[in-house]
């Protein structure tokens, strides 16, 4: 066993955005090393983030996780710079792929390939950061 002398972090899982901003404004407050935002149906990682980034002058800020495949690769990179901005080098960006359950209502079938992630939002996201490739801008 192995016991860890870093600052303890925090997972904020639900509760409206300015909640989380006054836990995560309090959690600095007490010398937590960083807090955790998650993206679910119903809040978006990234919003959240900002939103803390705003909100605090120390403590680390990270998504545990940010759903990769719902914005395009070029939005989510500028999305995460702009953060950045507000927050340099407090930021940590956890993505994740999604599964049948998270997209099963979308009116397509879920096709898992063998590295997990969706085969036709798989080659959109290679055709976007093509483009941003080809544009200069990735």
């Amino acid at each position: 066993m192995s016991v860890s002398s870093a600052p303890p972090s925090l997972a904020i899982q639900g509760g409206p955005v300015p909640l989380v901003v006054d836990v995560a404004v309090t959690a600095e407050r007490l010398g937590f090393h960083a807090v955790w935002t998650t993206e679910f149906y119903n809040r978006s990682a990234i919003v959240t983030m900002a939103a803390l980034a705003a909100a605090t002058t120390r403590i680390g800020i990270g998504s545990g996780i940010a759903w990769a495949f719902g914005r395009t690769p070029l939005t989510l990179a500028t999305d995460v710079r702009s953060i950045d901005d507000l927050c340099p080098g407090r930021l940590s960006l956890g993505l994740g792929t999604g599964n049948p359950m998270v997209i099963g209502d979308w009116p397509r079938p879920f096709r898992a390939t063998p590295g997990g992630q969706d085969e036709g939002t798989h080659r959109a996201a290679a055709g976007h950061l093509a483009d941003a490739r080809a544009a200069g801008v990735a």
